[in-house]
C-alpha cells in the first residue's frame, strides 16, 4: 500500500491530461484525465496542423499520424476508452468523428504529392474492444480522406489485454486491410528475418515492412546507404503526437547477405501458407511471380510488384548462377 500511495502522490504533479473519457490507464494508480470539451478538441486539432506545418518546413518526405496504442486519437476510436454520450462516442461512426476531423485538417495542410500514413491498433486484444467491423470502417474512411498508407499495429489500449504473440504476429491484420479495403499497408511486429520480409511482400500481404528491435543487432538486416525503395522501413522509435514527441520512422535500404537454398525453401513455404487461406487466385499468381524472379544468392528483397530492388548484381549474373527454385502448386484449404 505504501508503494501505491507514493505513485498517486507522484502522479499528482504531472501535466494536466485530457482524453475522450475520464478513465485512468491503471485504476487507482494512474492519473485520471479530464474529458475533452469542444474547445479542447479545437486546440488539439490546431496543434496537429501546426506540427504538420513544422514537418513541411523541415522538409520531411512522409508524415504519420499516430492513432494506435491508446494515445489520444486512438482513445477516441476504442470503445474501451471512449464512453462519451455525445456525437463523439457511441458507434464507430461517432468514435471516428474527431480522429477523422484531425486527419482531414492535416491532409489539407500536407502536400498531395507527399505520402500520409496513419498508424492504428487493429485490435485491442480485449473483450468488448475494437472489432473487425470497426477496423474496416475506419480504414475505409481513412482511404476516402486521402491517406496513402495504413501502418497496422495492435493493442496497448488497456492493461488487461491478452495479445497472441508470435512470428509476424500482426501481419494478418495488414493483409486484411490491404486486400479488403484496397489501400497500401505496412506490416509490423516480430518481423526479424529477411525471409519474413520476402514472404510478406511477395505474397501480397503488405507493401512495406517495419523492422525495429532486430535491425541494430542483426547483420542480415544491416541498413546501409540511401533509400532505394525496398519494401522495408526501419522504425527508430514509437511516437506520440498528442504528447509532442516526433515520429522517428525512416525508410532505408537493406542489402541482404547471400542466402542459402534452405532460406528460399522456407520463403516458398511461408508464401504458400500466407497466401492460400482466402485468396487462392492471388496465391497462384504470387507463386508464379516468385518462381520467375527468385534466385539463390539474393542480395535484395522483392518489391510489391515482384521486381528486385537494390540488387548488387544484374539480372543476367543472377541467371548465370542458378536456375529458379520452382514453387509447388497451391490450393485453398
Amino acid at each position: 500500500m505504501a508503494g501505491k500511495r507514493w505513485i498517486i502522490r507522484w502522479a499528482s504533479g504531472n501535466w494536466p491530461l485530457v482524453a475522450p473519457s475520464p478513465l485512468p490507464y491503471l485504476p487507482e494508480l494512474s492519473q485520471a484525465p479530464v474529458e475533452m470539451t469542444r474547445t479542447d478538441m479545437d486546440k488539439v486539432r490546431a496543434d496537429f496542423v501546426r506540427a504538420t506545418r513544422l514537418g513541411l518546413q523541415a522538409e520531411f518526405d512522409m508524415l504519420e499520424l499516430h492513432m494506435a496504442h491508446g494515445y489520444l486519437l486512438a482513445s477516441f476510436l476504442s470503445p474501451l476508452t471512449n464512453n462519451r454520450r455525445d456525437q463523439f462516442g457511441g458507434t464507430i461512426r461517432g468514435r471516428l468523428r474527431y480522429p477523422l476531423e484531425v486527419l482531414e485538417a492535416v491532409r489539407a495542410e500536407w502536400p498531395a504529392h507527399k505520402p500520409l500514413s496513419v498508424r492504428i491498433s487493429a485490435t485491442d486484444w480485449a473483450d468488448g474492444g475494437f472489432s473487425e467491423e470497426d477496423l474496416l470502417t475506419i480504414t475505409r474512411a481513412f482511404k476516402d480522406a486521402g491517406v496513402d498508407l495504413i501502418d497496422v499495429s495492435t493493442g496497448q489500449t488497456v492493461p488487461w489485454q491478452k495479445p497472441v504473440y508470435g512470428r509476424m504476429w500482426q501481419t494478418p491484420f495488414a493483409d486484411k486491410v490491404r486486400n479488403e479495403i484496397g489501400i497500401a499497408t505496412m506490416a509490423v511486429g516480430n518481423i526479424y528475418d529477411p525471409d519474413h520480409v520476402n514472404s510478406i511482400i511477395a505474397s501480397g500481404r503488405a507493401d512495406l515492412c517495419a523492422i525495429a528491435r532486430s535491425a541494430p543487432g542483426e547483420s542480415r538486416m544491416d541498413a546501409r546507404g540511401p533509400p532505394r525503395g525496398l519494401g522495408i522501413t526501419h522504425s527508430g522509435g514509437r511516437s506520440s503526437t498528442s504528447q509532442g514527441r516526433a515520429n522517428s520512422n525512416a525508410t532505408c535500404s537493406v542489402p541482404l547477405k547471400p542466402a542459402e537454398a534452405s532460406d528460399h525453401e522456407r520463403t516458398a513455404r511461408n508464401i504458400r501458407r500466407s497466401a492460400r487461406c482466402r485468396h487462392p487466385a492471388r496465391a497462384a499468381a504470387s507463386a508464379a511471380q516468385s518462381s520467375r524472379h527468385w534466385r539463390p544468392r539474393a542480395h535484395a528483397c522483392l518489391s510489391s510488384d515482384g521486381t528486385k530492388a537494390g540488387s548488387r548484381k544484374s539480372r543476367a549474373s543472377w541467371a548465370e548462377q542458378a536456375e529458379p527454385i520452382p514453387l509447388p502448386s497451391m490450393s485453398p484449404r
